[in-house]
């Protein structure tokens, strides 16, 4: 019983940290969107870049002072990792100091992939902890 009470417990911590970050990127995707109808595109989008870097980096803190089982310690690794990578190529694009430089760095980040394998490891790790739904 306990050890599966751990494991609901970090599951919900988990599952928790990936809605707020969750909530960052819908508001990055939607926030994109608009910005070419701003006065200031370039910045309306590296300030958009910069606040899902962050939500990256407390993601990664939430997640790595989470404790799991030792069966789930190479899928939180692998999701750290991904976390971590996400928080690097959005704080490039946040960088970014003309809209050609903006457009290369989405193109050497190759974030859609990046996004997409950082879901996947989230449910390997949802597997491990249990499903975290």
């Amino acid at each position: 019983y306990n050890q599966l009470h751990t494991d609901e417990a970090a599951g919900a911590r988990v599952q928790s940290a990936y809605q707020s970050l969750g909530g960052a990127v819908i508001g990055y995707e939607s926030r994109t969107r608009s910005c070419e109808n701003t006065v200031q595109p370039l910045r309306c989008l590296t300030n958009a870049a910069e606040t899902v870097s962050r939500a990256f980096a407390v993601f990664d803190r939430r997640l790595t002072a989470t404790s799991v089982p030792s069966s789930a310690t190479s899928a939180r690794a692998r999701l750290t990792a991904d976390s971590a990578q996400a928080e690097r190529d959005f704080g490039q694009l946040s960088a970014s100091n003309s809209a050609g430089h903006y457009q290369l760095a989405i193109e050497s980040t190759k974030l859609p992939q990046l996004l997409s394998r950082f879901d996947q490891d989230y449910e390997r790790l949802g597997t491990q902890l249990g499903d975290l739904g």
